[in-house]
């Protein structure tokens, strides 16, 4: 019995090495430009890195996919490290923002070392401010609705080759699967938008029925 409880405490002092050894994983400098992220706390005698922060998160409003199921809703918080693995980086940049994060990720090293310059922080903005939330809308679109409907059926032939049409097709992004996919950058004046189309198509469609 004595032996057995030996046994039991050994390995429980096992484990705790185990546990500290991951979570004192030490920052690597070239994370930063790697995963673009911000330095925000270091130790004061060693100058240890102890915390980063995510620069998405700071600049960009978090990416929210319609239609993709979530295990937990979303939080609004801007993401900070003080545990340094490249997994945790990796999968919040795949999880929250995975438009920007792609774009990123194209980029060479002198693009990447200026992709967060000259940007404004979210909190600074109006928009968060007036308790907009820092999350954007991401859309999944059929490629046939880009290249057929918007880009020929809604567009006179003349019109194909205009500054109009161009910029139409620019709010769209194609992706690997030959799809698209369209960002609402500001959701709260979106809904706005269609909740004004909303009531006046139920208008014209009351007085429409009334003449008749």
């Amino acid at each position: 019995m004595m032996f057995n409880s030996n046994l039991k405490r050994k390995s429980t002092a096992n484990s705790n090495p185990s546990k500290k050894s991951h979570d004192n994983t030490a920052f690597q400098k070239e994370h930063v430009l790697e995963f673009g992220l911000e330095i925000t706390q270091c130790d004061p005698k060693t100058l240890k890195v102890c915390s980063v922060r995510c620069q998405f998160c700071s600049f960009f409003r978090r990416e929210e996919i319609i239609g993709k199921e979530r295990n937990r809703k979303q939080t609004e918080n801007v993401k900070n490290w003080t545990s340094f693995r490249k997994e945790y980086y990796r999968d919040h940049h795949e999880l929250n923002h995975s438009m920007r994060w792609a774009e990123y990720q194209r980029l060479n090293t002198a693009d990447k070392a200026r992709y967060f310059t000259d940007k404004t922080r979210f909190k600074d903005t109006i928009p968060s401010h007036f308790g907009q939330t820092n999350t954007q809308l991401i859309y999944k679109v059929n490629a046939a609705i880009v290249e057929k409907i918007i880009g020929e059926m809604l567009f006179h032939p003349d019109e194909q080759e205009g500054t109009s049409h161009a910029d139409a097709l620019k709010l769209f992004t194609l992706n690997e699967d030959g799809n698209y996919t369209v960002t609402i950058k500001n959701p709260l004046q979106f809904q706005l938008i269609l909740s004004t189309i909303s009531r006046q198509d139920y208008r014209f469609g009351k007085l429409s029925t009334s003449s008749t």
